[in-house]
């Protein structure tokens, strides 16, 4: 039998551009090119600095823990994100050490199907103390206010609907919204004002749409989307209402991602369970 061509590179990178994979990486890619137009230098600097560190920390990895090699998909948008959050000013230095962090926590921190937190979250939260790193999520085109959000609403819709993670992006936003809108009637109005505005309003949207509803550490079916969501966003509210940490709008993330992970395992040992009763019968 005469084997089946290979598709040509052009037909396998079109078929990738309209993964979800795909379709987050050109996004991001659009929201970057976008954002830099008046910083060009410095957000080319970080962007490939990110991006590139993630890149050889994972090929590392395939190469030497799992003797494979394999496309660096999710590197590459690991490194874009961390990119896109830190300030284009970071020093080298620590984009670096942030971003290796992120590939180290993808690889060791998981379970037998997938990571358990969302690397490039976990990790700029860690080093924003340790290096007091600036997040100025340029990504998101705060320097356009109206325009820029609108265009970073218009692309997260797209992204979270092309995942199926709305109802997770809508309920995320919806808690934190409510939470500091209920603040700012209690009395704490010029606390909470500011995360209306550009970059804080354009940067929860980011958030809700390209870092929250990470595939591998969030919900798949939308019933469980709705709380991990709200879990997110209500802690992270309680976290800058509190603290004011510039890192505020992630902090809810991680118990999210824990308790998502328990809740998996959980529903496996019971289908396992089930499996035996039958096997049993």
């Amino acid at each position: 039998m005469a084997s089946r061509p290979r598709p040509s590179t052009g037909k396998r990178l079109r078929s990738f551009l309209r993964t979800p994979k795909g379709t987050l990486l050109w996004v991001l890619l659009a929201l970057g090119f976008l954002a830099s137009l008046d910083t060009k230098q410095e957000t080319v600097v970080v962007t490939l600095t990110a991006v590139g560190t993630a890149v050889l920390v994972d090929l590392g990895f395939e190469a030497t823990v799992h003797d494979r090699w394999a496309f660096p998909s999710g590197a590459i948008l690991t490194g874009l994100i961390i990119a896109l959050v830190l300030a284009p000013t970071t020093a080298v230095p620590v984009t670096i050490l942030t971003t290796m962090l992120a590939i180290v926590l993808k690889h060791v921190v998981r379970t037998s199907w997938s990571n358990v937190f969302n690397p490039a979250v976990l990790a700029l939260i860690i080093t924003a103390p340790l290096f007091k790193t600036a997040q100025s999520w340029w990504g998101t085109i705060p320097d356009l206010p109206i325009l820029g959000f609108l265009i970073v609403l218009c692309a997260g819709y797209y992204v979270a609907s092309k995942v199926n993670k709305l109802p997770l992006a809508a309920s995320y936003l919806l808690t934190s919204i409510s939470v500091f809108t209920v603040s700012a009637f209690a009395g704490a109005a010029t606390h909470v004002v500011q995360i209306f505005r550009a970059p804080d309003i354009n940067s929860m949207v980011f958030f809700a749409c390209f870092m929250l509803d990470d595939p591998p550490t969030s919900p798949a079916y939308h019933r469980d989307q709705i709380w991990f969501g709200a879990l997110a966003g209500a802690i992270g509210a309680a976290v800058f209402l509190l603290t004011g940490v510039q890192w505020y709008l992630m902090a809810g993330l991680p118990l999210a991602n824990a308790c998502e992970s328990i809740r998996r395992v959980i529903v496996a040992r019971r289908k396992r369970s089930a499996r035996r009763q039958v096997a049993m019968e």
